[in-house]
């Protein structure tokens, strides 16, 4: 398309042409929009909230916060981590036969009740770690569909690129 006016009895026009297409960049937000989706739907909340047991540890969270996580997780729509999982999971980290005083840490065990549970601060960095890889492998195919959409994302932007660069350089080849 182009735009013809007059200025000081001079005709001039502007070309509008758009080397891209648009719809590569709205194909390309629709793509991360839904791996976004995705990623937030489906990500266990405490890998989404924590990076690193440093950040777990300046927020001041404790072990019933790992716990709450590992039953919060469990209880969402296709997770592979039942009740029982996590009761036995959180078992083998138990140490209240070891200590006198009982610590305070609540877990639903298989009958639902809350039952309390001690894990020594030497372990906590293992619990952490073992849970954290625990809820990072519980949902693949979520992250396999994310990872393609953001993929396909990149992809679309990257041909828009590509695009753009070679009309930039066959204006300026054709220019000289």
């Amino acid at each position: 398309m182009t735009i013809n006016f007059e200025r000081f009895s001079t005709f001039s026009g502007v070309d509008l042409f758009i080397p891209f297409s648009v719809s590569k960049f709205f194909y390309a937000s629709l793509c991360f929009a839904i791996g976004t989706l995705i990623y937030q739907v489906r990500c266990p909340l405490m890998i989404k909230q924590n990076s690193s047991l440093s950040d777990f540890e300046s927020e001041g969270k404790t072990m019933q916060h790992i716990i709450d996580y590992l039953q919060l997780s469990s209880s969402k729509i296709g997770s592979k981590v039942s009740c029982d999982d996590i009761f036995n999971f959180v078992k083998d980290f138990d140490k209240t036969k070891d200590v006198d005083c009982k610590a305070v840490v609540g877990i639903l065990n298989r009958k639902r009740e809350v039952e309390s549970v001690f894990i020594d601060s030497e372990l906590r960095a293992d619990f952490f770690w073992k849970t954290y890889n625990k809820l990072n492998c519980q949902f693949r195919i979520s992250a396999v569909f994310c990872f393609i959409f953001y993929f396909l994302g990149l992809s679309f932007l990257f041909v828009s690129a590509i695009v753009n660069v070679f009309y930039a350089l066959k204006l300026f080849i054709c220019e000289v």
